[in-house]
């Protein structure tokens, strides 16, 4: 999907851009929302829902769109489903992490 969404935005038609990026509007602005009420609960700190956007599907994107260049530069192997369950983890603690206010996530780091 992301191959193909990479395609239709910088190869292909100003239409078909144009049409991919409606498509890809609603999902960039769910974070809007739901940072902001994080930091009205409380429990997220102030972040950019632009900047939180593009490093979520930047971090899906390098795993799965550069999948081949990453096994080989760091010699890992195929990314296996059990590979991706992995950084599936990883980035959820990461990102989900990082969200917290400060408070918030001393709290979650002494469990």
């Amino acid at each position: 999907m992301n191959r193909l969404i990479h395609y239709l935005l910088h190869e292909s038609s100003a239409e078909a851009a144009d049409e991919v990026s409606s498509f890809l509007s609603p999902v960039a602005g769910f974070s809007s929302p739901l940072l902001a009420e994080g930091v009205k609960a409380g429990e997220f700190r102030t972040i950019d829902p632009v900047l939180f956007y593009t490093s979520l599907i930047g971090a899906c994107d390098h795993l799965f769109f550069g999948r081949h260049a990453m096994s080989r530069a760091t010699g890992v192997g195929p990314v296996t489903d059990e590979v991706c369950r992995q950084y599936i983890r990883h980035m959820e603690a990461l990102i989900c992490g990082g969200v917290l206010n400060e408070r918030k996530a001393r709290m979650v780091g002494s469990e």
